[in-house]
């Protein structure tokens, strides 16, 4: 099952530059999962991007 981006995910992928590819990373190799609202989940990894964690 692929999980959904919500429009705040999507939002905040635009404004600070993130690629999918980073994002999908992230999901597929999660190092923290934090239950939200309702039925959601938030996945979590610290990353680099240009050097900067």
């Amino acid at each position: 099952m692929k999980p959904e981006h919500s429009r705040h995910v999507q939002q905040e992928m635009d404004r600070r530059g993130i690629p999918l590819a980073v994002v999908e990373s992230v999901l597929a190799a999660r190092a923290q999962e934090v239950p939200e609202h309702g039925d959601g989940v938030c996945y979590q990894s610290q990353v680099e991007i240009n050097q900067k964690p």
